[in-house]
């Protein structure tokens, strides 16, 4: 039963442990391999496609301010659907 008990305990402090080093080393390689500079760049002239989805249940009353709001967007791609 002690060997049982060491065995997950291993298991979990490797579950643990791989939940707070992955980042890090994901985070290494990142700067390692350099950053995208084409998707960096802020001022680029691509135009990205939003999408927005509203979830109403049992508030359905807000529905009408949302959708206003929707509409007010100035974004030159978006298409709303009910």
């Amino acid at each position: 039963m002690h060997i049982v008990a060491n065995i997950v305990w291993v298991f979990f402090q490797l579950l643990i442990g791989y939940n707070l080093i992955l980042p890090l080393i994901l985070y290494i390689s990142w700067l390692l391999r350099g950053r995208n500079k084409e998707l960096s760049t802020p001022d680029s002239d691509i135009q990205s496609d939003y999408a927005v989805i509203v979830t109403a249940y049992e508030q359905t009353d807000l529905l009408p301010a949302v959708v206003a709001s929707l509409l007010k967007m100035e974004h030159p791609h978006f298409i709303i659907t009910f």
